[in-house]
């Protein structure tokens, strides 16, 4: 910690301690946002992808991975590693992306024909815009021939 004095020519020091002026330990080391990170890395975020996909809760999961080894695991480390599996699950699309690809698939596939309509009526009175989309397979269309 240093203390110090200035005027508009001169810094100077009035007061040095070179040692930690806050606790240190071991505990508030593991609390660190990135030990925590990196403790929760291969075989223990393998185990809570596991736990989550099983049906486990959040509390539960944190209890175990604290057995684990894992140190202090907070509900947001285990938020963030959902997002991050999430986001690897989507290949980082958003679902309107997603919803995009597949209709430019079923398009380009199959040859399907789709119509994004929009809903007139009370949800437009409401300041709402409501549309739909209607998709229709050549073999659907077949069915439908009159």
């Amino acid at each position: 910690m240093l203390q110090l004095i200035s005027t508009k020519t001169k810094l100077r020091v009035t007061k040095f301690i070179a040692g930690h002026t806050h606790g240190v330990s071991e505990s508030g080391y593991m609390s660190l946002p990135d030990i925590r990170k990196n403790a929760l890395q291969g075989q223990a975020e393998e185990t809570a992808k596991l736990l989550f996909e099983g049906g486990v809760k959040p509390s539960k999961v944190r209890s175990l991975l604290r057995d684990y080894g894992c140190g202090r695991v907070n509900a947001c480390d285990l938020a963030n590693l959902r997002q991050k599996w999430e986001k690897e699950r989507t290949n980082g699309q958003s679902d309107e992306e997603r919803l995009n690809a597949s209709l430019q698939k079923l398009i380009e596939d199959c040859g399907a024909y789709v119509y994004v309509g929009r809903e007139d009526g009370l949800a437009e009175e409401q300041g709402e815009l409501q549309l739909f989309l209607f998709i229709q397979t050549p073999a659907m269309k077949q069915n439908v021939v009159c």
